[in-house]
């Protein structure tokens, strides 16, 4: 077939073609035009992607300073919430160290001019004689009693304050942390209350910052003794029971005591910084919420409270047990071996 034939057919397609390449370079321009807006708009939304990538990368920084500025305050505070504690014990160890330091110097004043007597000359077979030896050997007993006195209060001012500067965590046997505290605090409570103590002999060892936690029973103790003070008259002694048990993967610390209790409109902020309801000169307000901080922030434990006006609180504090430890269902409502502590 010629080809010739065709052309009529060929011409007739030519205003199509014409079209549909009209309509197809509006197209391209139209797509460049689309792509060259969406080009605009990509580098505008990348500008303030980048505008707000950098401002939050200052509040980041910001953040961070803010929070080392946090921390280094919480230091601060706790540095100083412990040497208000020091400052109020320092009084009361003096105090507990001069008594059987006097004790000695007495007796052993005692115990010299004995001596003088037995080595003397002049020394005869009488009721004199007699008496010395007599009170010699008590004299000499109850010196060693105080110098052992001393020596156990400065082995527990030296627990008390065990691993001070430690940041890591050690196993601590906290009933020695629990009567630590009270040896220490002990010219604090004892003309406000009886202590009476229920430890659990069985009790394990507990993964912890033991200096810090030491001073969180020592502000509980402490608490508890103003508690009374402020609720009994005058002479009357209360009483503070400090129990410890274990509960399946936690260590029980309870610290309870029979003072008039917390009134219902401040038991929201205990915990708050600063907040005391005490007088000028008998606290900051910083115990508690230190002691939540140490507790809840540096342990992942609980510190809690039940309290009933005119009855008395019970503070509790729950430290996990880390690594696998055996788990005991007998119960001792009296620790043996820990003899009841009385003023």
């Amino acid at each position: 077939m010629n080809r010739s034939s065709f052309h009529p057919f060929y011409l007739s397609l030519t205003p199509l073609l014409m079209e549909t390449r009209s309509r197809s370079d509006k197209e391209v321009e139209l797509s460049v035009q689309v792509n060259h807006k969406l080009t605009e708009k990509l580098a505008a939304e990348n500008q303030r992607l980048k505008a707000l990538t950098e401002k939050l990368k200052k509040n980041l920084l910001a953040l961070q300073q803010e929070m080392k500025l946090r921390k280094d305050l919480e230091i601060q505070l706790a540095n100083s919430q412990k040497m208000e504690a020091l400052g109020q014990l320092a009084a009361g160890i003096a105090h507990e160290i001069n008594t059987p330091a006097q004790f000695i110097g007495d007796h052993l004043q005692f115990v010299k001019e004995s001596i003088e007597e037995i080595l003397s000359p002049a020394q005869q077979q009488g009721a004199s004689s007699e008496f010395v030896r007599n009170n010699l050997p008590v004299a000499i007993e109850n010196s060693i009693e105080g110098v052992e006195r001393i020596g156990e209060i400065v082995a527990s001012m030296r627990r008390f304050s065990h691993r001070e500067h430690d940041k890591d965590k050690h196993p601590a046997d906290i009933n020695q942390a629990v009567m630590d505290s009270l040896a220490v605090s002990r010219n604090q409570w004892k003309n406000h209350a009886e202590v009476n103590t229920e430890l659990d002999p069985d009790l394990p060892q507990v993964s912890c910052l033991l200096g810090e936690v030491n001073q969180v029973i020592l502000n509980l103790i402490i608490n508890a003794t103003h508690a009374i003070s402020d609720a009994k008259e005058k002479g009357v002694l209360g009483n503070i029971t400090i129990r410890t048990k274990q509960i399946e993967n936690e260590v029980q610390i309870e610290i309870e005591d029979d003072g008039g209790g917390i009134p219902e409109d401040v038991r929201e902020r205990i915990f708050e910084p600063f907040f005391t309801t005490k007088e000028l000169g008998r606290g900051t307000g910083q115990g508690l919420a230190l002691a939540h901080s140490v507790i809840v922030k540096k342990h992942g434990g609980r510190l809690t409270f039940k309290t009933k006006q005119g009855v008395g609180t019970t503070f509790s504090i729950f430290l996990p047990i880390s690594g696998e430890e055996k788990r005991f269902s007998k119960e001792i409502p009296y620790c043996k071996g820990w003899p009841k502590i009385s003023g």
